[in-house]
């Protein structure tokens, strides 16, 4: 039979003295020290399975039995209720006065150089942009948008004076010659011509008839149908009309003669002149003013500068010519 054992904590074992008898039995001196520390071992088990079940019931816990408040400290400022239940966030802020630029290393000298705050600047940085458009000022630190064409582009990208003549399509043709024999020509008129310029400089002839522009087309020199007048003012005013081309007067062989001459055309090939200059010599000036008209069957292809008469021989000065498109 075993000893009845107690969940009982035995304060102290008893010891078996020489003159105890030997007696057996549920309540005999004999099992009285196996029984007490038996109810000792006992309670002792009780005790640690009370502990293991008690931390099994930890382990498995969703949450703490009371919450706990995390906050942040120093220049932050923060805090949350955390019960274990879940995760947490702690939105955290500088309190005033807490933080500068020198307080977090390395963040001075990183900003050192760079640009300041400018209402010009932030003006732009509010303007949505998008492709093919420019941003141009409405008024001050205010901007907007307009369309940049591929033309308007062209242009931008021009370096020089050429270039941008070029891209506007203004074409131009000049030349210069020694004013010498009876005539001279000026061939390859191009067909985009528009404007024609002549410039006379101290053009003299052997003889006193006037210098006489005619034009030229694919059917030869244009010597009729000519309409205007030129008038020569010294002391009187002389008109001349001229109906074989268009007439710069001269009065005689020692005068040399300045003019520009200036030719539109309108249309397709109705031309409008217009000149001044002056004839001088050592003795007298006479100033020269005048316009006129040809309309042509065909395009203008080239410009004859001769002499009334066709036969006064030019002895002196350059003649030039300037064609726009």
């Amino acid at each position: 039979m075993n000893i009845t054992e107690s969940t009982t904590y035995t304060e102290g074992i008893y010891q078996i003295e020489l003159t105890d008898p030997v007696i057996g039995g549920a309540d005999g001196i004999s099992n009285l020290q196996a029984k007490q520390l038996a109810n000792r071992t006992n309670w002792l088990k009780a005790a640690v399975d009370g502990i293991k079940s008690s931390l099994f019931e930890a382990a498995k816990a969703l949450k703490l039995s009371t919450a706990r408040k995390i906050s942040l400290g120093g220049a932050l400022s923060g805090s949350a209720n955390f019960d274990g239940s879940a995760d947490i966030t702690i939105n955290a802020s500088f309190a005033d006065g807490t933080l500068t630029i020198n307080s977090i290393q390395g963040l001075a000298t990183a900003l050192n150089g760079k640009q300041a705050s400018d209402a010009t600047l932030t003006a732009l940085a509010n303007v949505t942009t998008s492709a093919n458009k420019l941003i141009y000022a409405t008024g001050s630190d205010a901007f907007a948008l307009c369309t940049l064409t591929p033309y308007a582009r062209t242009l931008l990208a021009t370096l020089n004076a050429k270039e941008i003549k070029e891209a506007l399509e203004v074409r131009t043709l000049f030349d210069s010659v020694e004013a010498s024999g009876t005539y001279f020509d000026f061939d390859n008129i191009p067909s985009w011509a528009n404007k024609i310029t002549i410039i006379l400089n101290a053009v003299s002839t052997n003889g006193s008839n006037g210098v006489l522009i005619q034009f030229k087309t694919a059917q030869g020199i244009e010597v009729t149908g000519y309409f205007g007048s030129t008038v020569s003012i010294d002391s009187n005013l002389n008109t001349h009309a001229y109906s074989t081309g268009f007439l710069n007067i001269t009065s005689n062989s020692t005068m040399v003669k300045r003019s520009v001459m200036e030719f539109f055309r309108f249309g397709e090939n109705f031309w409008i002149e217009t000149h001044t200059g002056s004839n001088a010599d050592s003795s007298a000036a006479i100033s020269v003013v005048g316009n006129g008209s040809k309309n042509l069957a065909t395009r203008l292809t080239g410009i004859r500068i001769t002499t009334q008469n066709a036969t006064d021989t030019f002895d002196f000065g350059t003649v030039s010519i300037n064609v726009e498109g």
